[in-house]
């Protein structure tokens, strides 16, 4: 069976919902979508071509640069993470119109910018705060994970907004403490 790429969806940028905050900081890459190993995977470009490192700023580049390239060329976008920002990841929890309920209890407690995932399967958020030392990106259940990271990484970027526009402060430890033995 041959896996399909169905480039311009995976490659949407709303670009009017991405938080004015990010705009501002030159840590932006674009990526395309590969199929490796039968997965898809977003590896990070430079704008100029080529691989882009998540510990290498000279890869990087502003928004403007990186969305005028995404346009140009059907790619995505990305902001490296490098330690100032919280990028989380739910995988697989966008069933039609509904979450899965693990992934819900997080996000209602979350007040700040989330967006639909490239795939629109998965959520994708950024906050500022910090990861609890008891936390482990780790599956929830066989479809699902739940990821966070602060540094050197990236995160895609669609601005396919579900909540805010805006990136805020979240004391996890409180916000997660429900949560921890629930899931």
């Amino acid at each position: 069976m041959r896996m399909e790429i169905d480039e311009k969806y995976l490659t949407r940028i709303f670009e009017k919902n991405i938080p004015e905050e990010l705009k501002k900081i030159d840590h932006w890459v674009n990526w395309k979508p590969l199929i490796i190993k039968g997965k898809i995977t977003k590896p990070p470009l430079k704008v100029g071509g080529g691989f882009a490192s998540v510990d290498d700023q000279n890869t990087w580049s502003s928004f403007s640069a990186a969305l005028d390239k995404a346009l140009k060329k059907n790619q995505g976008i990305g902001f490296v993470l490098t330690g100032d920002y919280i990028g989380l990841d739910f995988d697989h929890v966008i069933l039609g119109n509904s979450y899965k309920n693990w992934s819900t209890d997080i996000i209602d407690c979350l007040n700040t910018y989330l967006e639909k995932s490239p795939s629109g399967t998965g959520v994708r958020g950024i906050l500022k705060g910090k990861i609890p030392e008891w936390f482990i990106n780790r599956k929830v259940d066989e479809t699902s994970r739940f990821e966070m990271w602060d540094n050197k990484r990236y995160i895609t970027i669609t601005g396919d907004a579900i909540k805010n526009k805006k990136i805020n402060y979240i004391d996890l430890e409180l916000c997660l403490k429900n949560i921890r033995n629930k899931y």
